[in-house]
């Protein structure tokens, strides 16, 4: 396996060992959902996994066997701006790129808490997963594949929470169903 996959398996593996631990009350800003106009173009409704997501492009079927996954950490401000995103992980730079602006976005879009300061802030986690476009792959890829599949079918089940730090962890993007070339 190569470094990426490995530091990227821990990586997941850290947040989802912190994510079993629930926060106690904390100021925690919530999207407003539906985003009206911005929504409208996709006939339906988004969440907010979706919306982060948004004219993301996928990969050609060059690296359909390349399994990638990012994790995006970003905070919101008292003021309801978006004003750090961290990225680790081995996604491409387009993606990264589009997945920031969409991220950087919802400026302006969240609900503030009712008892907020200027010291208030809050930190999520979005990971972001694109498992490849082929099944023609060797068998170490195709393994590796399903395993960060399986953990993030389990991921994506579950009730947002926090990790041990206080983050709030989104679900991951909706899966793409893979081809047979």
């Amino acid at each position: 396996m190569d470094r990426h996959v490995i530091r990227i398996t821990l990586c997941l593996t850290f947040i989802l060992a912190g994510w079993a631990a629930n926060s106690q009350s904390k100021w925690v800003p919530e999207l407003q959902l539906p985003l009206k106009g911005e929504t409208a173009a996709y006939g339906k409704d988004l969440t907010i996994s979706q919306y982060l997501v948004k004219e993301v492009p996928l990969k050609t079927k060059e690296d359909g066997c390349r399994a990638e996954l990012s994790i995006f950490y970003f905070r919101v401000n008292w003021k309801g701006i978006v004003d750090s995103i961290y990225v680790e992980g081995n996604l491409n730079r387009i993606a990264v790129d589009v997945i920031s602006k969409n991220i950087y976005s919802t400026s302006n879009k969240w609900k503030i808490p009712k008892i907020t300061s200027p010291r208030s802030e809050c930190w999520f986690i979005f990971p972001f997963f694109d498992a490849g476009r082929s099944n023609v792959c060797s068998e170490d890829r195709l393994r590796y594949r399903n395993q960060l599949l399986q953990v993030l079918q389990m991921y994506s089940g579950s009730k947002q929470t926090t990790d041990r730090l206080g983050r709030v962890l989104l679900p991951p993007n909706d899966l793409v169903l893979l081809s047979n070339h």
